[in-house]
């Protein structure tokens, strides 16, 4: 019977089994850099997730900081006194770490194209309580194929797939076992309110994960229970709240363990060695709620950039449904609710000008405005099903709307393998690239700079810690002022940019010079150097 069963999940299934099967091999291509990331913030996730695994816990002692003020640390690292602590949230380090402290590291990077697929079966339950079963089956895999979930699943140790997988899998215990045919009495088994802890845990997680999304997170699943209250019950909502307790409770354990206080996390985090500043209760209040001030123009050219013209293959599909989902009354729901977390997060960041590319003109999947907005792509899928579907429907018959249809998906699909793979300077195929490179960099340059060197670098710390000790950036009047120190225990590098001589010069006379050093060119890699810094 077992065997019948799982025949038959197969042949009913087959679809959306070969498209998760593509979509998780599609997720390979930078599997085998386990070491080395195109990002700060994917370094510091994966040093923390493995010294987290090792030790269960993230202060990780450095002792060259001891005698250097906690200056040795790359980006989205910070010091207190001698130990490195993580910038980040920790939801992503904790689960990540738990989980491969218990199936080994190599688990590491098939965690979160996992998730996805998981998410993406539920996501399909999801929809089908608004959603025709075509339209929920549709969504579930552009979900997996979307250019935005697709090239972050690759990316696996950024927090924002994970965010979202989270959120997604609190909906589906929440209402998927939850509908007006089961009465809210607690004579129900227990299974069935065990769903209910189910949801709170990850609704938790998901916060845990990404605490920042609480202004949107929170007031949306109220909004939930309270359409869905005549279904539930009092010992229902007390599962929630206990599996909601646990994942808060463990942040808050090791936010007290790893910054010295519960409600502190990387980002608030003031070092021992840093000065401590005031603002009026006004000031807290506003930069609580709008942490990066509102500021409408860059609303408007972020969101009209990112939002809309990046990915216009699906934005003109998911315009154009708009009419359609509105004349539903349980669409329209679903509709002005994704309207308004749109809203949200648009105003949210949208007014945060950021600089991921050293280009600023650069308009590309790996700026940091695409997985910031992860959620508004994820909820636009059933919209863009449904254009599909109206698409399709202008068939006279069946087989050639079915043909319709998968002609439809196809030039999706091909249209986001394009963006994911092979378009601009963060399609993947040119990360597998610069990482290959990189990883020759690496290799070379730690020939050259003894164990107890250190490197000052700019951008390329990413690189070579946690292979080295490294200092950012150079041009800081706190790290001139460290290199005499430093000059009197340990080798000192600089790798950037291949200076040209006028700065070389420049850098001799006027700021080196007069801190009794000086730098001098060892190696170039391309437009990049190694320079040592030393004593006259």
């Amino acid at each position: 019977m077992a065997y019948k069963s799982v025949l038959k999940f197969l042949r009913t299934n087959a679809v959306w089994i070969v498209c998760a099967v593509l979509f998780f091999v599609g997720t390979f291509a930078l599997t085998r850099f386990t070491h080395l990331f195109i990002s700060p913030d994917e370094t510091a996730n994966a040093f923390f997730v493995r010294a987290f695994a090792h030790t269960g816990s993230f202060r990780v002692f450095d002792a060259m900081n001891i005698a250097y003020e906690g200056i040795l640390h790359p980006r989205s690292i910070i010091t207190d006194g001698a130990f490195l602590l993580p910038v980040s949230f920790l939801g992503l380090t904790l689960l990540y770490g738990s989980l491969t402290a218990l199936l080994g590291s190599w688990s590491l990077t098939l965690i979160t194209p996992t998730l996805v697929i998981l998410a993406a079966f539920a996501w399909n339950k999801i929809l089908e309580r608004w959603f025709s079963k075509r339209i929920a089956f549709i969504s579930s895999l552009l979900l997996l194929f979307h250019p935005a979930v697709w090239y972050y699943s690759a990316r696996g140790l950024m927090p924002n797939v994970l965010f979202v997988c989270c959120v997604i899998f609190a909906a589906f215990f929440l209402l998927h076992f939850n509908n007006k045919k089961t009465p809210p009495s607690t004579t129900l088994p227990l299974h069935h309110s065990f769903t209910f802890f189910l949801s709170g845990f990850f609704l938790s997680l998901a916060l845990v994960v990404r605490l920042s999304e609480v202004y949107w997170l929170i007031p949306l699943f109220v909004a939930l229970l309270v359409v869905e209250r005549k279904t539930f019950s009092l010992r229902k909502i007390c599962f929630l709240a206990i599996g909601f307790a646990i994942p808060m409770l463990t942040l808050l354990f090791f936010n007290f363990k790893t910054y010295s206080a519960p409600f502190m996390t990387g980002y608030s985090f003031v070092s021992s060695m840093q000065r401590v500043t005031t603002t009026t209760r006004s000031e807290d209040l506003l930069s609580w709620l709008l942490p990066f001030g509102f500021h409408p123009r860059a609303v408007f050219w972020n969101t009209r950039d990112y939002l809309l013209l990046l990915f216009w293959w699906l934005t003109i599909p998911t315009l154009c449904a708009l009419p359609i989902v509105w004349k539903n009354k349980k669409q329209k729901m679903y509709l002005l609710a994704s309207m308004l977390v749109a809203f949200w997060l648009c105003i949210w960041y949208g007014s945060w000008r950021l600089n991921d590319n050293p280009d600023p003109t650069q308009i590309t999947i790996a700026n940091s405005y695409v997985r910031y907005w992860l959620p508004l792509f994820v909820m636009s899928t059933p919209l863009i099903a449904t254009s599909m579907t109206w698409i399709s429907e202008c068939a006279r018959s069946k087989k050639h709307q079915t043909i319709l249809l998968f002609s439809c998906l196809l030039l999706v699909v091909a249209l986001n393998v394009r963006i994911v793979y092979l378009e601009g300077q963060d399609a993947l195929v040119r990360v597998v690239a610069t990482l290959q490179r990189s990883e020759e960099i690496r290799d070379e340059v730690l020939t050259i700079v003894p164990e107890n060197g250190v490197i000052i670098t700019d951008r390329s710390d990413k690189i070579f810690f946690p292979g080295r000790h490294v200092l950012v950036p150079l041009r800081s009047e706190k790290t001139f002022a460290m290199i005499p120190k430093m000059l009197e225990q340990t080798p000192v590098y600089y790798y950037g940019i291949t200076f040209p001589q006028i700065d070389l010069d420049y850098l001799n006379q006027q700021k080196l010079g007069p801190l009794g050093a000086q730098i001098e060119f060892i190696q170039s890699f391309g437009v990049e150097s190694l320079y040592r810094i030393t004593r006259p």
